[in-house]
């Protein structure tokens, strides 16, 4: 894939199936490809599918580990039942408003920075020179 497929991707969602050890064994691949093109801020999900089917090849516990090792969310879910798929875009969802939340908080903090001087903004929450002997907020 190409840096195009994930241009504006702000979450991504891997998936592998239970039943197929081998779509399992492919999600560090996937994920080294996701970090390689997407920025740093796109919220990424492992899912493993098809958790109504009662021959696994990969255990929760596995699936689990190896998003803890990864250092992201992981659920299980049934495509077919539909059990766990909204919360699984419950989840990715809550993640991306909690990281645009966060973004946003930086965006005032740096445009106030700004507004006031980088200087000033001591000054003036002390009601200092720059302050006109009022506090900053």
């Amino acid at each position: 894939m190409t840096r195009r497929y994930y241009r504006g991707a702000e979450g991504i969602i891997v998936v592998y199936d239970i039943t197929h050890r081998e779509s399992f064994e492919h999600v560090r691949d996937w994920l080294a490809e996701v970090t390689r093109f997407a920025t740093p801020e796109t919220q990424i999900l492992i899912i493993g599918n098809k958790s109504d089917l009662e021959d696994r090849a990969v255990s929760t516990e596995e699936g689990q580990a190896l998003a803890d090792e990864l250092g992201v969310p992981f659920i299980e879910a049934s495509a077919k039942s539909a059990d766990h798929v909204a919360e699984a875009f419950e989840t990715l969802a809550s993640n991306l408003i909690d990281i645009k939340s966060k973004e946003s908080a930086e965006d005032d903090a740096r445009r106030d920075a700004d507004r006031l001087g980088a200087g000033d903004i001591d000054k003036a929450a002390k009601g200092g020179a720059g302050g006109g002997g009022r506090k900053c907020c």
